[in-house]
């Protein structure tokens, strides 16, 4: 049987102070970045309603990028977009592509360069 480690054996203070040190770490590191206002806000006010602005704000200092502005694109949305993609979405070089990829883009049903009514 292994002997408990230094970290085991200070227990859940050691683990506290430790992510702690690293939020000091990472709020020195942003400089107090914010994402910018939302300029729709319907979904500003629905964002800060479901509890989601600290996540909101997460997101932005974790990649730069405010996605959240994109129609049809929330919190939740952007946090499965990050764990699948990572936070640099420079591979998609347009919102258009982003969107497109992701398939959030409406389908326009076509036939024969025709629009179906």
């Amino acid at each position: 049987m292994e002997e408990p480690s230094d970290i085991q054996r200070q227990g859940p203070c050691y683990e506290k102070e430790i992510l702690r040190k690293l939020g000091d770490m990472e709020r020195e590191e942003q400089g107090g970045q914010t994402a910018p206002p939302l300029n729709n806000t319907n979904k500003a006010r629905a964002i800060k309603h479901r509890g989601q602005e600290p996540m909101r704000q997460a997101l932005y200092r974790m990649s730069g990028v405010d996605a959240t502005h994109i129609d049809a694109t929330g919190v939740e949305t952007l946090e499965v977009v990050f764990s699948e993609y990572g936070p640099d979405l420079s591979r998609f070089p347009t919102e258009k592509q982003f969107v497109s990829h992701l398939t959030l883009a409406p389908h326009v049903p076509t036939s024969s360069m025709k629009l179906n009514e």
